[in-house]
This record gives C-alpha cells, sequence and structure tokens, in this order.
C-alpha cells in the first residue's frame, strides 16, 4: 500500500511539472495555483492510503473516484489558465473580450463546467457517498446546463458568425461526444 501512495506522489509531482512547462506556469510569480493542486493531490491520496490500509480490501470506487477528481482539476487549471483575464465568474462579456478557441477550447466549449462536475462526481465516489451523488445529478448539473444555456446565448449575441461557426467545430462538453 505504501508502494501505491508513493507511486500516486511521484504521479502528481510530474502532473505539475508538465502543467508547470506546458501551461508557462514558470513564469508566474505566484505559484500558489501549483500549492493548493499539490496540497488537494497529496491530501487525497493520504486520505485514500489510510482508508485502504484501515480496511483490508482495495477500494476502487476511491481509486475512481481519485483519478476523475484529479481529472476534473487538470481540465479546469488548463481552462482558466488558456482563458487568462477573460475568466471571471460572472457570465460577461468585456469591450476587450475576444473569443478564445485554443488550448483545450479547441475541443469543447466549456471545460470549466466539465472540470466543476468531474471534482464533485470524484468526490462523491471517493467518499461513496450515495446522496452526495444523486445531489451532484439533481443539484449540479441542471445548474451548470442553465449557465452554459446563458453563457452559449451571451457568447452568440455578442460574437455572432463566429462563435456560431466554433460551434459547429466543437463539443458542449464532452470531446468529440456532446
Amino acid at each position: 500500500m505504501a508502494l501505491l501512495l508513493i507511486i500516486f506522489i511521484l504521479v502528481t509531482l510530474g502532473v505539475l511539472f508538465l502543467l508547470e512547462k506546458q501551461l508557462g506556469m514558470s513564469r508566474l510569480r505566484d505559484k500558489s495555483v501549483l500549492w493548493i493542486f499539490f496540497g488537494m493531490v497529496i491530501s487525497l491520496a493520504v486520505m485514500i492510503w489510510e482508508h485502504v490500509i484501515t480496511d483490508p480490501g482495495i477500494d476502487i470506487l476511491a481509486i475512481i473516484g481519485s483519478v476523475i477528481f484529479l481529472i476534473g482539476v487538470v481540465i479546469r487549471i488548463l481552462a482558466r489558465r488558456t482563458l487568462g483575464n477573460f475568466f471571471t465568474y460572472e457570465v460577461m462579456v468585456t469591450k476587450s473580450h475576444r473569443l478564445v478557441t485554443t488550448g483545450i477550447y479547441t475541443y469543447i466549449r466549456h471545460p470549466c463546467y466539465l472540470g466543476i462536475f468531474l471534482l464533485w462526481l470524484g468526490a462523491a465516489l471517493i467518499l461513496q457517498s450515495r446522496i452526495g451523488l444523486v445531489l451532484v445529478i439533481l443539484l449540479l448539473v441542471p445548474a451548470l446546463w442553465y449557465r452554459i444555456l446563458v453563457e452559449e446565448a451571451l457568447l452568440q449575441k455578442a460574437f455572432g458568425k463566429k462563435y456560431s461557426e466554433y460551434m459547429l467545430r466543437t463539443k458542449r462538453i464532452i470531446p468529440f461526444v456532446f
């Protein structure tokens, strides 16, 4: 079991290295996003490791949930990094706004929302919370879907034909599928 924890930590360090190199994070003065990611991943790894040690069986749901959670974190980081200054918590278009169609946005139009969904789905699986899973599906999914519709209407209005063409080339939230 200790070997699994060591492998997980090494993979985490590798992901951090790739994020720093591929996203140009080495230019950032504030590397707090890397430390936050590292802290979340290591904390999660230790919690799972502790659970596996106290329970003789390998908890496959916790492992699957951890992978889903980490994929959500990486997608969210990639999306926010690609948007840069255009990222806001409020759905809005500024005067200097341009349509971002590069990076992860080459494949899907709403990676931030995909990342959020995967984070919470992963958390529900890690904690093996049936109620949490139901709440993610009944509360979070409709809220994210509504937000996507609002955002797409605003972007369609702001960018017109350019956004329509972008919609034809990409999927909403699941690459190559939907």
